[in-house]
């Protein structure tokens, strides 16, 4: 019994300083919750007073009470689409799905990198029964591998051509840190847009590493994974989430959709947290084929090189496709 009421404690000791580290990290926050200060106040009274009165057995009950009250509270902040937006950014895609049929509003296509370059928003329609394959960009940001951002792309018959990234929604002003987005404080979104866009932007102006891997799945699982994500762009315009680093990152969208497609769950893998890994993870399951070591891979998959910017239509996305045909005719 005296084992038991010292794990109590211990448990209760370490539940009281979570609470309090948490409570201390999300007042370092204080100026990005912005619209919910008087209810971050009464959240961070309650977590103190809950660390207080915990100590009296007595008034336990009190404690937990009051916490969980303003925990709820906490928890019925709701996410909007009613922001002020960063340009690139302040469009939803709108889609409609018909049998085989699909068509996006807002397909985004910024290619302001270029020195003619300007911000267009294309109205695009596709046939599913044109998709043929799926490449998964991975660009990651530092020498450390851990730091990347996770994208799909999909090739409808080597003639069109749709990117489909998770981001957090940008405000005006606003920048992105992963600890800022354990505290519900960005909405999420998914983009669509073309491949000069998206693959693009991060090789010609941010100058990062982009690897394209071609996916191992079949025509039907590629079909129903779009489909998937489609839907879920429905729903986020329907309905506005937040983002969260752990739980509702790039990396996460894609493991969600996959395990749809595949009828499968699989455990959290900490390799999400940290995207760059995430290419491994596409290895262990057999969705990405090598006979290479990881780093030999990545190498090998890496299209800076490959990327031109004067080529127009549908020459971009094919060059750097060039590694994938070039292993299917193997």
């Amino acid at each position: 019994m005296k084992f038991l009421s010292k794990l109590i404690k211990l448990v209760l000791f370490i539940i009281q300083t979570s609470l309090f580290v948490w409570t201390l990290c999300a007042w370092w926050l204080w100026d990005s919750i912005r619209e919910q200060q008087l209810l971050f106040m009464l959240f961070t009274l309650a977590c103190f007073s809950f660390l207080y009165i915990t100590y009296y057995k007595r008034k336990r009950v009190l404690g937990w009470v009051l916490f969980t009250f303003v925990l709820n509270l906490w928890f019925l902040q709701q996410p909007t689409h009613d922001r002020d937006w960063v340009d690139y950014q302040e469009k939803l895609p709108l889609v409609t799905i018909n049998e085989n049929h699909i068509h996006i509003q807002n397909v985004r296509h910024d290619l302001r990198y270029l020195t003619d370059g300007k911000l267009e928003w294309l109205h695009e329609s596709y046939n599913l029964n044109q998709l043929n394959e799926v490449h998964f960009a991975l660009v990651t940001f530092t020498e450390w591998q851990g730091l990347a951002h996770l994208f799909l792309s999909f090739n409808f018959n080597d003639e069109k051509f749709l990117s489909i990234s998770g981001e957090i929604r940008r405000e005006k002003d606003e920048n992105y840190s992963p600890f800022k987005g354990l505290f519900r404080n960005y909405e999420k979104m998914i983009v669509l847009g073309t491949e000069k866009d998206l693959i693009g932007l991060r090789i010609f102006q941010h100058k990062d590493p982009v690897n394209f891997y071609p996916l191992n799945m079949s025509n039907d699982n590629s079909k129903a994974l779009l489909l998937s994500l489609l839907k879920d762009c429905q729903s986020i315009q329907q309905s506005p989430r937040f983002y969260n680093t752990l739980t509702q990152n790039c990396a996460t969208l894609i493991k969600n959709h996959l395990e749809k497609v595949y009828q499968e769950k699989h455990p959290f893998d900490l390799r999400l947290i940290f995207p760059g890994f995430a290419d491994e993870i596409g290895v262990d399951h057999k969705l990405i084929k090598t006979n290479n070591s990881i780093d030999q891979m990545r190498k090998s998959f890496l299209i800076n090189d490959l990327a031109e910017t004067h080529l127009s239509g549908n020459a971009w996305s094919l060059k750097i496709r060039q590694l994938s045909f070039t292993l299917r005719e193997n």
